[in-house]
């Protein structure tokens, strides 16, 4: 063998001893118990809450990184007994050279199958009050942004503010998402949610771009006059938009969401505020089948028989609301469906009944329809009208 061969393959060999000396150093130093010593004050000390986690590791292949198992946050006071946050498995991977710099760059955060408990009281209140920040008020002539971190007791300037903490890439597998009303006393409970988020210069100022893949198995709404649930037909999403911290604003300018058999294209915001965030959207539904709507949804439980209809559907949505949606209002939102080549065969199939073309609006309160030339077995009909009507909080839901 040549020499400069020889001088390679010993230094991929010291390489490779030295790489396997430093797991074997990690592994020993970094014991679980140093590790939940070292991480636990730290995570309390971030979200104002009590946690509890089962389990820790360190791990050096793909990026430096630890993983935490079974995290378990606690609940606000006065809140439920349940917690406020669980984690089977956090995992969390940073690139090296970055740490050298004194910054914090995520290659990615794993979660695999948390499970969120949002609560509002007859107050409205919810237990994300006080969360990640202190009780106590901050001095009213503070020059210190809320998510930076002080590096001395003086008034800091541009060096001594730490660098924000970037993650490049999010990945959260079987989430549960359960948001629960006091007064009107309603669930919603989302199970299976999937996510696959990739986010872009979130360093260089407060804005985040990002571009993600959402899906989720089920949703079960519970407690209103309305009471739904869907367990098949995954609902699937991709997001692209930006957030801005400072201004606490998501900005969706791509959406397309897969569903029911149908494509529905939107845009939309939403502006966050202590107690309330506000929502505006545009949706298109692009031209879709009824006789596949009404087959995903006979296999969501939405319906529970399949009707022997056909056509065609589409149509546009936009508004804007608050939510939680406040007692005795209604969102300021209009729409347009159209209908087009509906055809009704009864179920003995000896009846059909077909529309040509129909359109039903909606703005508020008030539904209005329009359909003409419709033919029935013994003639033809048309159909207009108009329903006033007055939704109660629950049956916005």
């Amino acid at each position: 063998m040549k020499k400069p061969a020889k001088v390679l393959l010993w230094i991929v060999g010291i390489l490779l001893g030295l790489t396997l000396a430093a797991a074997i150093v990690v592994k020993i130093v970094f014991t679980k118990e140093r590790i939940l010593a070292m991480v636990t004050p730290r995570l309390e000390e971030a979200v104002n809450r009590d946690i509890a986690i089962g389990d820790a590791g360190i791990s050096i292949w793909g990026g430096i990184g630890v993983w935490l198992g079974d995290v378990v946050v606690a609940n606000k006071p006065r809140f439920s007994e349940e917690a406020f946050l669980t984690i089977h498995r956090l995992e969390l991977k940073a690139r090296f050279w970055p740490l050298l710099a004194g910054r914090v760059e995520l290659d990615r955060v794993i979660l695999d199958a948390p499970s969120l408990l949002l609560e509002y009281d007859i107050e409205g209140e919810s237990n994300l009050a006080g969360l990640a920040k202190s009780d106590e008020p901050a001095p009213p002539d503070s020059l210190i942004p809320p998510d930076s971190l002080i590096m001395s007791s003086d008034v800091p300037d541009e060096a001594t503010l730490a660098a924000p903490v970037v993650v490049d890439h999010f990945i959260m597998n079987g989430a549960q998402l359960v948001i629960r009303h006091t007064e009107p006393e309603r669930e919603i409970n989302v199970n299976g949610l999937f996510m696959d988020v990739i986010t872009g210069n979130p360093a260089e100022s407060s804005t985040m771009t990002f571009q993600a893949d959402v899906a989720v198995d089920s949703v079960i709404v519970t407690g209103t006059e309305r009471s739904f649930a869907f367990r098949e037909g995954r609902p699937e999403a991709y997001l692209k938009g930006f957030f801005d911290r400072q201004e606490e604003l998501v900005q969706f300018d791509t959406v397309g969401l897969h569903w029911m058999g149908a494509l529905i294209a939107l845009e939309g915001r939403a502006q966050m505020h202590t107690a309330f965030t506000e929502i505006q959207i545009n949706a298109q539904i692009t031209p879709t089948s009824v006789a596949a709507m009404m087959d995903q949804a006979v296999r969501s439980g939405l319906l529970e028989m399949r009707h022997d209809i056909d056509g065609e559907l589409s149509g546009h949505l936009q508004g804007s609301f608050i939510w939680p949606i406040p007692e005795g209002t209604t969102p300021d939102w209009s729409s347009r469906l159209y209908v087009r080549s509906i055809v009704w065969r009864s179920p003995d199939g000896e009846h059909e009944i077909t529309l040509p073309v129909a359109e039903i609006r909606g703005e508020k309160r008030v539904v209005s329809w329009n359909a003409s030339n419709g033919t029935l077995p013994n003639g033809s009909f048309s159909t207009s009208g108009t329903v006033d009507r007055v939704f109660s909080v629950s049956r916005e839901l």
